[in-house]
């Protein structure tokens, strides 16, 4: 049995390093999402790109046109203040 203890071990250190990666982004739920870039982080949450781009979608334009990046740096903030009152 002595034997076999080195593979097991290194076939066990070659599972836990093959895993999911520590420092991939997670939810508030814990769980691991793509969120694009991380554009800010509050505490331990960050706040992705996608995140982003979700909630710039729902923003109205004041030109009609396109989200001016005042409007864009409003659109982070909610975000923030949300995510700090979460």
């Amino acid at each position: 049995m002595r034997s076999w203890l080195p593979l097991i071990l290194s076939v066990g250190l070659l599972c836990t390093a093959c895993g999911p990666s520590a420092d991939k982004p997670t939810s508030p739920g814990g769980t691991t999402e793509d969120i694009g870039e991380v554009l800010a982080t509050v505490g331990d949450m960050p706040i992705g790109e996608r995140e982003f781009e979700k909630a710039a979608a729902r923003a109205v334009p004041k030109d009609g046109d396109a989200l001016s990046l005042d409007e864009r740096k409003e659109v982070l903030d909610r975000l923030i203040a949300d995510k700090i009152l979460y």
